[in-house]
């Protein structure tokens, strides 16, 4: 028996053609993409609407026109009859032209129900094929966090979705990682973005009450303007709502939100602006500081009740100990990590991640006085020995 051998073909041989698309520089024809996101973001009633407009001919989501044709959803996680199909119908599938795998039936598996996925493009007349998800159907022993795996499994479902013109959209979950960059968010092995010549990204607008796609990688064309959309209800069924372009990139949408300052951050951010250049006394300083939430400091030990945030405690206070706490001492005490509230550093130095250049206590207990540079200006801090006090000294 002989062996198969690669071949190599010259490429004078082969005959340019351009690439085409069922919907413009996002779904081209013949080829593997990826639609990610968080659960909850609406990637299945995409993958659905999407469907819907190829079989009943309506115009794409930017407004191209489609000839109808069938389409294959393979869906291992949502239910025929009370989920898929009622999504279908809501989104106007023509459901004649819809084929669904049949959970009665065994499971389709990568690589080895390529040639049957064919098959099936074949008889049915089949311009896209849904697979939702995608890990669902990779044959058991390919892992999927492992590269060589992954391309054995998935390159001969992009032969397939090549030899048969069919275009693959695939569903993938994101991992958990706080990755910026979007191109490392989809779970496993990055193959499924290499083999992808498409990625989309789904998930929320960063300052909108809406929803966004957008484009992770596209190796066939540039990288098309992101799309609002909102997943709305119809007859108790999700569907897909577009709301035309936007600027927003992919790493947009998966970009960290920045901290929340701490309550100390806040009084050590007020505390430098009152006093650079000024001099200030601690009856003044304790006037005039106010919580996270604007509400007075008058008594910091008892904000807990006003369902704030317990500031006086964020502050180094221990309520219930009768002692008046002065904010600046007792602030800057429990930001430098003092134990039990007793100790107010030795020889501590801060960063700058809280806007102070060069901060250094010098102190004992807090019965005793230290000092603090603070903005240029020196700080006196006297324990509670002697009431707390704060003076600032030029």
């Amino acid at each position: 028996m002989t062996t198969p051998t690669p071949h190599l073909v010259r490429a004078s041989d082969v005959e340019p053609v351009q690439v085409s698309w069922l919907w413009q520089s996002w779904l081209p024809v013949g080829k593997l993409v990826l639609l990610e996101g968080d659960p909850g973001c609406g990637k299945s009633s995409i993958a659905i609407d999407l469907a819907a407009r190829l079989t009943s001919g309506s115009p794409m989501p930017t407004g191209e026109g489609v000839d109808p044709a069938g389409v294959v959803i393979l869906n291992a996680e949502d239910g025929l009859d009370d989920t898929v199909r009622p999504r279908l119908d809501a989104a106007g599938a023509d459901c004649e032209r819809v084929h669904l795998w049949d959970w009665q039936s065994v499971l389709p598996r990568l690589p080895d129900s390529a040639d049957w996925l064919g098959d099936r493009i074949v008889e049915h007349d089949v311009k896209l094929v849904i697979l939702d998800t995608l890990t669902t159907f990779l044959a058991s022993g390919i892992d999927s966090h492992r590269d060589q795996d992954v391309r054995r499994a998935l390159i001969p479902l992009v032969k397939t979705a090549s030899e048969s013109g069919a275009a693959v959209l695939a569903v993938r979950h994101l991992n958990k990682s706080q990755q910026s960059s979007a191109m490392q968010r989809g779970m496993g092995s990055m193959a499924f973005t290499g083999l992808a010549r498409a990625v989309w990204h789904a998930g929320p607008h960063p300052d909108e009450d809406a929803m966004v796609l957008a484009a992770v990688k596209n190796n066939l064309a540039r990288n098309a303007y992101a799309m609002r959309y909102r997943v709305s209800d119809r007859d108790g069924a999700p569907i897909i709502t577009w709301d035309g372009q936007c600027d927003l990139v992919t790493d947009d949408l998966v970009a960290q939100p920045a901290p929340t300052p701490s309550a100390v951050a806040q009084a050590v951010e007020r505390l430098e602006e009152q006093l650079t250049g000024h001099e200030v006394q601690s009856l003044q300083l304790e006037q005039d500081a106010v919580d996270p939430v604007g509400h007075p400091v008058e008594d910091p030990a008892a904000l807990g009740a006003r369902g704030s945030t317990p500031f006086g405690e964020r502050l180094g206070c221990r309520r219930g100990s009768g002692a008046k706490v002065d904010l600046v001492t007792r602030s800057h005490v429990a930001e430098l990590g003092a134990v039990n509230g007793r100790d107010v550093g030795k020889g501590v130095s801060r960063d700058a991640s809280h806007g102070l250049t060069s901060n250094q206590v010098q102190g004992r207990g807090l019965g005793e006085p230290g000092q603090m540079t603070l903005g240029g200006n020196q700080i006196l801090l006297v324990g509670a020995g002697g009431g707390h006090q704060t003076d600032a000294q030029p």
